[in-house]
């Protein structure tokens, strides 16, 4: 049982990193035989693993097809939004007043290494940040909030907040897009950190709940301005797609009413050739009366 419990562990933390990776994006088909054959265990294992994340609601069945990576609609990420925040600053108000010394060293600690990430992303130059930093700076921030969350000493409250965090987080990787600089960006979520670790550090409830509140309104604000950002390219794109066709849907129609006029020129001649027939047999009836 204890084997089997660790292999779904391990299905579990394989699946929900590729989700924080966008290595499944929304709306990919999650096929537990491939998973089971990539990490050399049985499909048991991998469909409970399956089946908890459904439970989080972070993959969907779907009729006909199976299990897919759940696709988010706005006012779900609104709605996931207003959860975290209710619940992320309830904890900072209990953490203010319950975290320790060596919790606070771990956070300042977390800040150090996020920051000198976001200075490699920097160095680096370009306009995107490159992959492996991507996702080094995901799991940074991923820790600085659940440490933070720890602090409050609620295992309750940490599980249904870490819920959220990966339901949000399948939409982390829109981050390098027009008009949102990832250098400007990274800035601002070093700055909020360390408020809010200066807040923690003064045992200051209600300070700790504005400098969470604040972060995670801008957070909600910046994948919502993402989130229509790509709604708005994936117009422009079917749009697009229609352009492409429609002269070819012209040419069809064009077809369609050349065939249509060949048609009638066709009916016409057959009466005009039939009309002459038609008189012959009325003068010769005509006679025989």
């Amino acid at each position: 049982m204890a084997m089997a419990t660790s292999l779904k562990e391990r299905a579990y933390v394989y699946i929900r990193d590729q989700l924080l990776v966008g290595a499944m994006p929304m709306g990919d088909r999650v096929s537990d035989a491939d998973i089971a054959r990539e990490l050399g265990i049985s499909r048991t294992p991998v469909r409970e693993a399956i089946a908890q994340l459904e439970t989080q609601g972070l993959i969907q069945q779907e009729p006909g097809v199976g299990p897919r990576v759940k696709r988010l609609d706005r006012r779900e990420l609104e709605e996931s939004f207003e959860l975290r925040e209710i619940l992320e600053c309830s904890a900072a108000a209990m953490a203010a007043q319950r975290i320790t010394d060596v919790e606070l060293a771990a956070l300042t600690e977390l800040c150090d290494q996020y920051e000198a990430v976001a200075e490699r992303v920097r160095a680096a130059g370009g306009t995107t940040v490159p992959p492996v930093l991507s996702g080094q700076l995901n799991v940074l921030d991923m820790a600085f909030h659940l440490t933070n969350i720890e602090c409050a000493k609620n295992r309750q409250l940490l599980r249904a907040v870490r819920d959220v965090h990966l339901l949000t987080r399948i939409l982390q990787r829109r981050a390098d897009l027009p008009g949102t600089p990832h250098l400007e960006r990274l800035g601002h979520i070093c700055a909020d950190h360390r408020q809010i670790v200066a807040a923690l550090a003064q045992h200051d409830p209600a300070l700790a709940q504005e400098s969470v509140r604040k972060h995670v309104q801008w957070s909600r604000d910046a994948h919502l301005y993402a989130y229509d950002w790509e709604q708005r390219q994936q117009r422009t794109a079917a749009s697009r797609s229609e352009d492409l066709f429609f002269p070819l849907n012209v040419l069809q129609r064009l077809c369609a009413m050349e065939a249509g006029d060949a048609a009638e020129r066709k009916h016409a001649e057959e009466d005009a050739t039939e009309q002459p027939a038609n008189e012959e047999d009325d003068r010769a009836d005509d006679g025989r009366t």
